[in-house]
C-alpha cells in the first residue's frame, strides 16, 4: 500500500488509555465497508538477547467480505560500531568487531590487487584459480555487509540518535531499517555457502583428501547441472503448493 490513510498511535505503558481509544474507534465505525486494509505495527525489545523486532500485521478486506491476514516479524540487533549502545557487551566485543573489519578489508583489497596484477601478467601459472575467485566472492560479500553497517550508523537517525528517543512513549518505525537487516541476512546465507566451499580448498593439504577435490573438479559441470535441475523441480513444487 502507498502512504496514506488514517493513523492512530496507541500510547505505550498505558493499557487503559489504549483500550479506551480502541473502543472510541469502534464506536465511530473507524472500519467500514470502504476499508481496504488495516495495518498494525509495533516494535518489541528483548534485553536478555539485546534484540529488537519489527512486527507488522496486515489485514486486507476483500469486496466479498473475506479477510486476508499477513504477518511479518523481523528481529535484528542494533549495530553499535560508532555509537554507545551496547554498553553491556563490553569493549572487548567492540575491539573484536573492529579487528574483524580491518582484517576483512585488508584481505579484500590485497586479493583484489593480486587479481588486477595477474591480469596484466601473461604467465599462465600466475593466474588466480577457482579458489581465489571464491575467496574474492566471500570477501566481497563480507565487505558489503560491513559497509552496510557503517552506512546505517551514519545515515539512520534511529541509530545515531538512539539516546534521544530511547525510553520515550512515542512509536518509531523500524520498517526500513529491518528491511536492510533482511538483505544482510540473505547475504549471510549466501556467504555461508562460500565458506563451506572453502573447506574443499583446505582438503588439498591432505594427499588423500585432495583426491576428492580432483573428483569434484572432474565432475563439476555435471554436479552444477544436477543442482540446477533439482532447484528447478523444487521451485516448481513450491509454486504448486502455494497455488493449491
Amino acid at each position: 500500500y502507498d502512504y496514506g490513510g488514517y493513523v492512530i498511535d496507541l500510547p505505550s505503558g498505558n493499557a487503559s488509555s489504549a483500550h479506551s481509544i480502541v473502543e472510541q474507534l469502534y464506536a465511530d465505525k473507524w472500519l467500514d465497508s470502504a476499508t481496504g486494509g488495516l495495518v498494525i505495527t509495533f516494535t518489541t525489545y528483548n534485553p536478555n538477547l539485546n534484540l529488537f523486532s519489527y512486527n507488522r500485521i496486515l489485514l486486507e478486506f476483500t469486496p466479498t467480505g473475506l479477510v486476508k491476514p499477513s504477518i511479518i516479524f523481523r528481529p535484528f540487533a542494533m549495530p553499535a560500531l560508532f555509537n554507545e549502545f551496547q554498553k553491556s557487551d563490553g569493549r572487548s566485543q567492540l575491539f573484536i568487531t573492529y579487528l574483524f573489519m580491518v582484517n576483512v578489508f585488508v584481505w579484500f583489497f590485497e586479493l583484489l590487487y593480486r587479481i588486477c596484477t595477474n591480469c596484466t601478467n601473461l604467465d599462465p601459472e600466475s593466474n588466480i584459480d577457482i579458489w581465489g575467485w571464491i575467496d574474492l566472492f566471500n570477501l566481497t560479500l563480507l565487505s558489503i555487509q560491513l559497509g552496510e553497517r557503517i552506512i546505517w550508523e551514519l545515515s539512520f537517525s534511529e541509530i545515531n540518535q538512539f539516546a534521544k528517543y530511547a525510553g520515550g512513549d512515542h512509536y518509531y518505525d523500524f520498517e526500513q531499517l529491518s528491511w536492510w537487516f533482511e538483505v544482510e541476512r540473505i547475504l549471510a546465507y549466501i556467504n555461508t555457502l562460500t565458506v563451506f566451499l572453502k573447506y574443499m580448498k583446505l582438503m588439498r593439504l591432505s594427499p588423500r583428501l585432495s583426491l576428492l577435490v580432483k573428483v569434484v573438479y572432474a565432475a563439476g559441470q555435471y554436479v552444477v547441472s544436477w543442482f540446477f535441475v533439482a532447484f528447478s523441480l523444487l521451485v516448481g513444487y513450491i509454486f504448486m503448493g502455494y497455488i493449491l
